[in-house]
Parts: structure tokens; sequence; C-alpha cells
């Protein structure tokens, strides 16, 4: 039998805070979209050597979520024979293909060995064997700023994620509206930060408070949330470009600007030239996203940046993203 998950993306607004001890530590707003997405499938077997197969960063990445999974579980065997990296993600480009990557391997894995006890409910599975964005997070080797991403595939559409202290109810999943897009613009020749690059980057912004987090917290509790729930699209617009400027303050002191490259200001600066201001950087980019009323408008967004880029951008209109979908199939 042949077992496929695949993930899809996550863009990230910013974090709230990143200073250690602090309310909200770690916490931000994201959502999931359905493009790019990824592929890995599993051959089951009972108590097999695990052999993987395909592109060599993602099979190592997967050996690195395996070795995890079987730390946390401590598994008597191992559920499946082979891990195929069949559709890899690109990575570093702020769209948490880490972390779906590792989810997707832990979901892999953890559906392999309840092969028989599956639920009958498939839209659910995610949240039936992973209860919390927590549970899945430790099953996956992920950390502390990977909760947007773990509650996104558990859940799928618009996730906030409130920080530390932990609880149970740090991450919450908000449908999205049905009509509205997501413009994403990522340039080919950036790649953003990462491992010990990104550890000097936080450690460097972290020694105060975040000045602006009150004013942040507010934006997603009385602005955000609520526009999104109502399908106000002007509103959540405004919030969400506002909420991005504040959160790259943070950085600011260290990258020069409020966000990661001149690239990148250039490509928000003309979206909302546009007119469009639901425009920000998600992570450390390069992509860049801009928030659409509809599937009409976002065609129009995107033809507009065609005319007008001067480089080598990959240009996609998405939808919000399901939770992470699985499929079992006998083996050819």
């Amino acid at each position: 039998m042949i077992l496929e998950v695949r993930a899809f993306s996550r863009l990230h607004f910013g974090l709230m805070e990143i200073c250690p001890g602090q309310p909200y530590c770690y916490g931000g707003v994201g959502m999931m979209i359905d493009t790019p997405s990824m592929i890995v499938r599993g051959r089951l077997v009972r108590g097999g050597e695990i052999a993987l197969d395909g592109d060599a960063y993602w099979t190592e990445r997967t050996q690195l979520a395996t070795n995890a999974w079987i730390k946390q579980t401590d598994a008597p065997k191992l559920p499946l024979e082979s891990i195929q990296v069949v559709l890899p993600p690109r990575p570093h480009v702020g769209l948490g293909s880490g972390t779906q990557w590792a989810c997707s391997v832990a979901g892999l894995l953890q559906l392999a060995q309840a092969i028989d006890h599956l639920p009958s409910d498939a839209s659910s599975i995610w949240r039936q064997l992973y209860p919390t964005a927590a549970s899945l997070a430790s099953h996956a080797g992920r950390g502390l700023r990977s909760h947007i991403g773990t509650e996104g595939f558990r859940c799928g559409g618009w996730i906030v994620d409130w920080g530390q202290p932990e609880s149970e109810g740090r991450t919450q999943s908000i449908p999205f509206p049905k009509a509205w897009r997501v413009v994403t613009i990522c340039d080919s020749a950036y790649q953003g930060e990462s491992g010990p690059s990104e550890a000097r980057i936080f450690e460097r912004c972290s020694t105060q408070p975040n000045s602006n987090r009150a004013e942040m917290v507010r934006l997603i509790q009385h602005e955000m949330v609520p526009s999104v729930l109502a399908a106000d699209w002007r509103t959540a617009s405004q919030a969400i470009g506002r909420y991005g400027v504040l959160a790259g303050r943070i950085f600011e002191p260290l990258q020069g600007g409020v966000y990661r490259s001149p690239s990148i200001a250039a490509c928000v600066a003309g979206l909302q030239g546009l007119g469009i201001l639901g425009v920000g950087q998600s992570s450390w980019g390069p992509t860049v996203f801009a928030l659409a009323q509809d599937d009409e408008q976002a065609h129009w967004i995107a033809e507009q940046l065609r005319r007008r880029s001067v480089t080598d951008a990959e240009i996609r209109i998405a939808q919000a993203a399901p939770p992470a979908r699985y499929e079992l199939s006998s083996s050819s």
C-alpha cells in the first residue's frame, strides 16, 4: 500500500515579540495558501528499514524529521519501508517549507502507524492524530516559532499564534473568506534567512521588548480577526499592512529598514502604488504577498506586476489552503 501526504504553503505576516520572557513572545499571524504545494510518499510495511529517495536536500530533511518522530514516539518498529520525495518545495523563500515538510513526514509516519485504526472522518484526521499544534511540532522536531505552520498543517485557513507562555489555546484557526485571493511574488535571485544566520539576527534584535507589541495585539484582536470573520476586505487589508510594518520594525536596527532587502521594499511600494494596502513580506522573504478581494482583482494585480517587473520574479495567485491532505492507494 502507498500512503501520500500533500501539504501547502504558509504565509507569515510577522512576529509580535521576540524578547524572551515577554508576553506573546514568538506569537504572530499568518495563513495557509494552496500554492505551491509539496508531496511526500511512503510504502507501508511492518518493521522495515526506511530507504529514502529523491531530492538530496529534502532527503536529508526527511531523515531529520524521521529521527524526531522516532524519538518522540519510541516506536518499536518503523511503519514504512520507504519515503519518497515526490514534489519538493523551494526552501528559504518565506513560505514555511521546512515546517510543512517536517509535518508531512511526521504525519506520514503517524498515519502509517495508525493505519488499522484511522477515524472515518478524513477532514479532521490531523486534529485527531495531533490534538494541538504543539503535539505535532514535537513529533516533527520543530521549534518555538513554528506554531503557525504546524497549526496550519492541522487546520488550514487563517492562523493566530498568541505565543508564549504556552497554553492549550495558543493557536487559533479562523476560516478565510472564499472569494479572497492572495497574490505572491517571489524573487528567484534572493534567498531568505535560515539556520545560524537567522539565529544571529534574533539574538541581536531580541535584547529589548517590542515597543509596538500592544498595538500589534490590538490590530489582531480588534481589526484583523473581526474583519476576516466578517469578510471586510478593506479593514483587513489596512490592518495587515500596518501590522507588517510594525513587525518589520523589530529588525530595523539590523537590516536598515522595515523590509529585509531593498528589492522587497520596492515590491511592497509598487503594490501600494496600485492601491493595494494588504501587502507585506512573508517571514524573511523574498516572498511578498498582496491580499485581493476576488479573483478578478488578483489577476489584475498579477498582470500589473508582470508588466512592471524587471526581475525574474515568480508570480502566483493563491487561495486559502485546507488542512494537509492524505491519500491511501494500492501499490502498483
